[in-house]
């Protein structure tokens, strides 16, 4: 058939020469190839999984020097075996110095004489010559390298028709025509993983490395932003006749005014560089397109939104939206982690930002700081927090478009992205000497920094605020960030300190008059005085600041004001005001919308419904209160809840549960810097350690606990770890170290003074006179702890003294009334649904029915036992022991 003229499309082909010799024009293959094992993969097995006689077609794109040819020609060579019938490599020159684009019609010519046609059997004409380079490909097994390729039509004629046909295309945009028109794979090739990126320096590197001079590598591919490029002319670029340390390279690069001429001047005058491979795709741009990638390249930060990038280019949203997306389908670009979000490589940057002029620069990050002042200081008003006094900033001033920031979550959302950029804005105003707007963005990102920590760079950031501010002679803002330091002092556990800066702030306010800043910083005193156990002056505060903030007319400072009034009579036992103080707030907060409030309140509730063992209402109301925290990203309060909700699945007997989210709230709060919050939860994780027995963990989480609660100097932190170690020493049988403790701790909770703790320290001292034998004191101190928590409405607390009541009976040779109070207990553990009081009151029935020389007492111990080994709890073996020597002497009686 081959050897009769034919006629395509009208024109008359002689006969094609037979028979047709195999071709093969690929690239050596790069002996260095490192790493890309996913996308060799994608490649190799995706032959074959074409149906119907499609052509597969793989186009690989990615940034200048990334390394697509070297992978286009890697997975090529791989496959040779599995197209015989040709692999043919050819340069489209998309950016090839002093070279066009390939004419695609020329490009068809060159491939129809590889494949044997000769001259003057090519004919005329782009469709022409595409149609009859389908048929020679036609039926044949032949792999085609389409490398640095333009647009998709460019591609598009160079396509043979035949599913035996693989075909690798490498391009700086990304071709999404091939995809729609015929199918394509598209692979994004990013810059190497670090490991990958370490491997192939030391691959191309011409001498061998010391793994000493591992760190200085991992510099340097850093500080190439892990391009292989890059990455290979430096390491080429080693001198194999002496040993330089790679560290001195390290050091060049770091300190390197111009990174690229750093990089490339290590090159052979003929090796194209990576400032020349930039320089192909920026000539190949439109002139608006050159400049937006100048502008964008001065964002201070990681990344940049396409409101910053209208402010940068002083261009309509629409008109850089087009823009952003033709540089990255240009590869020059990235999309970040938004879907609006974009950024450079750091290479890219260090090029683009060389093309800009100083005056260019200068106007345009001008114009995107006045935009970043503008939003923050529009988002920072939406967040309100525990404590804001008023501060006396105006909104400055923007002529590009905003975004929609109409709540607390979208505004802390806003805020939380932009961090990165805001901090790098501050900097650049701070090096400028521009005081206002150093000061301005400060102010509005220190809602943030209060919120997600960590607190010691908001504490840095605040410092540097009232040194501006002195040098202003700004009086009420340096007065608010005083205000400010205090409670971030408070935050970090630096009680006495933060005390002494928020009465310095309430000095400032009174001074200037500022009614509202002196309202706030009394409700802040209130706090701090909570938090050093000084709890009449903690309430005079609240009080003096609630009445300020109802005669200003100020409804958020009310709501907090009673919110905090419900924690101080929830701490000293008053529930039912306390519920009723935290209702009145948290009534407030949603009239408000002041979600970060209501979250608070909720959470305190929850904690209320739990002190009186409601664990079902306190449980959905801490959910409530879990769920809009982190909506709102607020990790503190989070961290809070998180601690609430394990000690109440500790009094549920889920231990497992329990554990996982006290060690949540752990790792939250010391990310944050909160060491107050991680030592209370550190203890609570220690209890939970304890009731399952694992006595030596218990005791280290304790022990750590105590420690912080010493260096932060909290009395009622320490006062409930001496009792907690109490408890433990009891447990493990060291009954003179648990009498020392708990007489600590009831000496501690005296002089704070806590009517609560001295109940529970005055209990555990009961329980251990029992234990000695002194029943009559024994019964005196459990009668004292019972009062005050009948008193206070707890009856969780209450159920644990009645078996502890129960067991100092029998113990004295009262088995009849001793069932009478563990049978209380049990009604009312499982009244609360706390199965571990609940497993002690059956086995103090137990005890008891057994005493009185009834079997049937095995039966409730058997029932303990089940309940104990369900819970995982420590007593569930000494227990099982019991049984099982009540069971032999009964089984030895029967016997005899």
């Amino acid at each position: 058939m081959f050897n009769a003229p034919v006629t395509i499309f009208g024109s008359a082909l002689a006969a094609q020469p037979a028979p047709v010799r195999v071709v093969r024009t690929l690239r050596a293959d790069v002996a260095t190839f490192t790493g890309r094992a996913d996308q060799v993969r994608t490649i190799t097995e995706a032959i074959g999984d074409a149906g119907g006689g499609v052509v597969a077609i793989h186009a690989i794109d990615g940034m200048p020097g990334v390394g697509k040819t070297a992978l286009a020609v890697h997975v090529a060579h791989q496959l040779v075996d599995r197209y015989p019938d040709g692999q043919l490599f050819v340069d489209l020159h998309a950016h090839t110095i002093d070279h066009t684009p390939a004419d695609p019609a020329d490009v068809l010519a060159g491939l129809l004489m590889a494949t044997g046609l000769s001259p003057d059997h090519i004919p005329d004409g782009l469709q022409d010559r595409a149609a009859r380079w389908r048929d020679q490909a036609f039926g044949r097994r032949m792999l085609l390298v389409l490398d640095n390729a333009a647009t998709g039509d460019q591609v598009a004629p160079l396509l043979p028709g035949s599913g035996s046909c693989m075909v690798l295309v490498t391009s700086r945009r990304r071709l999404t025509s091939l995809r729609r028109s015929y199918g394509a794979t598209l692979l994004p090739l990013g810059v190497l993983p670090e490991p990958d990126a370490v491997e192939l320096f030391s691959r191309v590197c011409p001498r061998r490395l010391h793994v000493n001079e591992h760190p200085a590598v991992v510099d340097v591919v850093r500080l190439c932003g892990r391009l292989p490029l890059a990455i290979a002319i430096l390491a080429a670029g080693i001198d194999p006749d002496h040993a330089d340390p790679v560290g001195e390279l390290a050091d060049e690069l770091t300190a390197a005014q111009d990174r690229l001429v750093n990089i490339d001047e290590r090159l052979d005058d003929r090796d194209i560089g990576v400032a020349s491979a930039f320089t192909l795709s920026y000539q190949r741009l439109t002139a608006d397109q050159q400049r937006v990638l100048r502008l964008i390249s001065l964002t201070p930060g990681a990344d940049v939104d396409t409101f910053a990038a209208a402010a940068l280019t002083d261009l309509p949203l629409a008109v850089v939206r087009r823009h952003l997306r033709n540089l990255h389908s240009h590869r020059l670009l990235e999309h970040s982690t938004g879907q609006h979000r974009y950024r450079l490589h750091d290479l890219i940057i260090a090029y683009a930002r060389a093309q800009a002029t100083p005056a260019e620069q200068d106007e345009a990050v001008s114009r995107l700081v006045d935009h970043y002042q503008h939003v923050a200081y529009v988002a920072a008003a939406r967040i309100r927090l525990r404590s804001s006094p008023a501060r006396r900033t105006v909104v400055p001033a923007t002529s590009s478009p905003v975004p929609d920031l109409p709540d607390p979550a979208r505004a802390t959302t806003w805020l939380r992205t932009e961090r990165a950029n805001l901090l790098a804005c501050i900097a650049h105003a701070r090096q400028q000497q521009d005081h206002t707007r150093t000061v301005s963005l400060a102010v509005s990102l220190a809602p943030l920094l209060g919120l997600d920590g960590p607190w010691p760079e908001a504490i840095e950031q605040l410092n540097h605020i009232l040194a501006t501010c002195r040098d202003l002679g700004d009086l009420h803002t340096e007065a608010w960030a005083v205000a400010e330091l205090g409670v971030l002092r408070r935050m970090i556990g630096e009680f006495p300190q933060a005390t002494d800066v928020q009465e310095q702030a309430l000095a400032k306010f009174r001074e200037l008059d500022n009614q509202v800043g002196e309202a706030w910083s009394l409700a802040e005193l209130g706090v701090l005085r909570r938090f050093l156990e000084e709890l009449p002056q903690a309430t005079d505060l609240q009080e003096q600041a609630l009445a300020k903030f109802r005669n200003l007319g100020n409804q958020h400072g009310e709501a907090w004001s009673l919110a905090e009034l419900g924690v101080l009579r929830r701490m000293i036992g008053e529930f039912p005001q306390a519920t009723d103080l935290q209702e009145q707030a948290l009534a407030k907060f949603r009239e408000l919308d002041n979600q970060v409030g209501e979250a608070w309140s909720l959470a305190e509730l929850g904690v209320l419904r739990r002190e009186v063992g409601d664990y079902a209402q306190a449980a959905a109301l801490m959910e409530q209160a879990l769920t809009l925290s982190r909506n709102l990203g607020n990790g503190m309060d989070e961290a809070y809840i998180l601690t609430m909700r394990g000690v109440l699945y500790k009094l549920a007997g889920d231990y497992t549960q329990a554990a996982t989210l006290l060690e949540q709230s752990m790792t939250i709060s010391r990310e944050l810097g909160d060491r107050n919050r991680e030592a209370w939860t550190c203890g609570e994780l220690g209890l939970v350690r304890m009731t399952t027995g694992d006595y030596t963990q218990a005791a280290a989480l304790m022990e750590q606990a105590l420690t912080t609660f010493r260096d932060l100097g909290s009395g009622l932190g320490q006062a409930w770890l001496y009792a907690d170690l109490g408890v433990l020493r009891r447990m493990t049988g060291d009954y003179a170290a648990a009498a020392t403790l708990l007489e600590q701790s009831l000496a501690t909770f005296r002089g704070l003074p806590n009517n609560y703790g001295q109940a529970f320290a005055l209990a555990n001292l009961g329980v251990l006179r029992r234990i000695a034998g002194d029943y009559i004191r024994a019964a005196t101190l459990l009668d004292e702890a019972l009062t005050a928590f009948q008193d206070s409405g707890d009856r969780k607390r209450e159920v644990e003294i009645l078996n502890y009541k129960g067991d100092l009976l029998r113990a004295s040779g009262e088995p009849g009334q001793a069932y009478t109070w563990h049978d209380q207990a049990l009604r009312l553990a499982r009244d609360l649904g706390q199965p571990l009081d609940e497993a002690r009151a059956l086995a103090g029935i137990g005890r008891c029915t057994l005493a009185t020389g009834v079997a049937a007492g095995l039966g409730d111990l058997q029932h303990a036992l089940a309940i104990f080994q369900r819970l995982g709890a420590a007593e569930a073996p000494e227990l099982e022991a019991e049984l099982e020597a009540e069971l032999e002497t009964i089984t030895d009686a029967s016997r005899r």
